[in-house]
C-alpha cells in the first residue's frame, strides 16, 4: 500500500576529494538567531530590561557626566558631575550622585557618593549614603559605610566596613541645617 521513498541525501558539490555538504544562501537582511537553550539556566531568552535581575539594575541618572576611559590616569577632586564613570585609573575626593567603577576601572580616594555601582576596584574610604553595589568582578578595600548594600556572588570586601547608623545619617542631616541657619542669622543682623 505505501511504497518506502529512499531518503533524501543533501546536495554535495563536489570541487574537492572531500565531500562537503552546499550551503543555503541567507536572504539580504536577515538575521542569524543563535539557538536558545531553556534546559540551561542564564542561556534561555533575555529577560526584559537586561540579563541581571531588576534589584541589581542601577540606573544611570540624566545629568553631566564625566567618562575616565581604559588607559587613562587621572588625580582630581570632582564635585559638580551626576554621573562619573570611571574605565581608567583615578585617584581622587569625590562628592557625586552616582558613580559606576567598570571591570578595569580603579577609583583610589575618599568618596562620598549616593549610588556606587563598582565592577572594578576601589581603594579608600567610601560612603555610600543611599545604595552600594558590588559586581561579581568588584573588589572593594577600606573604610566602607554604606545605607544599602547588595554583593553579587564573587563580589570581594575587605576592611572597615559598616552600614551608616541613624545617628550618623541625622548627624549629616543637621550639620547641613546648621549651617543653614548661621547663613540666615548673619544675613538678619547685616
Amino acid at each position: 500500500m505505501f511504497q518506502r521513498k529512499p531518503p533524501i541525501e543533501p546536495a554535495v558539490e563536489r570541487t574537492s576529494s572531500r565531500a562537503e555538504p552546499a550551503r543555503r544562501e541567507q536572504p539580504a537582511g536577515s538575521v542569524i538567531k543563535p539557538p536558545v537553550r531553556l534546559d540551561i539556566p542564564g542561556f534561555g531568552p533575555p529577560k526584559a530590561g537586561g540579563a541581571r535581575p531588576p534589584e541589581l539594575q542601577a540606573t544611570e541618572p540624566e545629568g553631566n557626566k564625566l567618562i575616565v576611559g581604559q588607559g587613562i590616569h587621572l588625580k582630581a577632586e570632582i564635585k559638580d558631575c551626576d554621573v562619573l564613570v570611571i574605565e581608567g585609573q583615578m585617584e581622587a575626593s569625590v562628592d557625586c550622585p552616582y558613580v559606576r567603577i567598570a571591570e578595569p576601572g580603579v577609583l583610589e580616594g575618599d568618596c562620598e557618593i549616593d549610588v556606587v555601582d563598582i565592577s572594578g576596584r576601589f581603594n579608600g574610604t567610601l560612603v555610600a549614603r543611599d545604595r552600594l553595589l558590588l559586581r561579581r568582578t568588584g573588589r572593594i578595600e577600606g573604610k566602607i559605610r554604606y545605607n544599602k548594600i547588595e554583593i553579587e556572588p564573587g563580589g570581594v570586601i575587605a576592611g572597615d566596613i559598616g552600614s551608616r547608623t541613624t545617628s550618623e545619617q541625622e548627624s549629616s542631616k543637621k550639620a547641613g541645617g546648621k549651617a543653614d541657619v548661621v547663613k540666615l542669622k548673619k544675613n538678619a543682623t547685616d
